[in-house]
């Protein structure tokens, strides 16, 4: 978790933020971030997650990250935004995972590995 963290705030600019939204769950905040750069964030930090190892018990473990997510114009609720991410979180995850999922309130969810 703690990795996790460093890394993501590594690959963001001094107004975003991250946060533990839950188990292992994370909530990265991209302040007037259209959907196009989000995704380009979110790659960034697949690749460096991917390039990092990690040991247990001697054996090596790939790290990998599902992300799931959302824009908005400000015009919806805040659980209508993490709605709409969690979703593509969940297909992202049902997917295979190691990927990122862009959630459209206008559309169906686009896949970006």
């Amino acid at each position: 978790m703690q990795l996790f963290a460093e890394l993501a705030t590594n690959q963001l600019r001094n107004l975003d933020s991250v946060g533990r939204w839950g188990g292992e769950e994370f909530v990265l905040l991209l302040p007037n971030t259209d959907i196009n750069a989000a995704m380009t964030t979110a790659q960034r930090l697949l690749e460096t997650i991917r390039g990092v190892g990690s040991t247990v018990d001697g054996a090596a473990v790939p790290l990998i990250v599902s992300a799931g997510l959302a824009t908005t114009q400000g015009d919806e609720s805040i659980e209508t935004l993490i709605d709409r991410a969690d979703q593509a979180l969940y297909e992202a995850k049902a997917n295979g995972r190691d990927q990122a999922i862009a959630g459209s309130a206008l559309s169906g969810p686009s896949r970006f590995i």
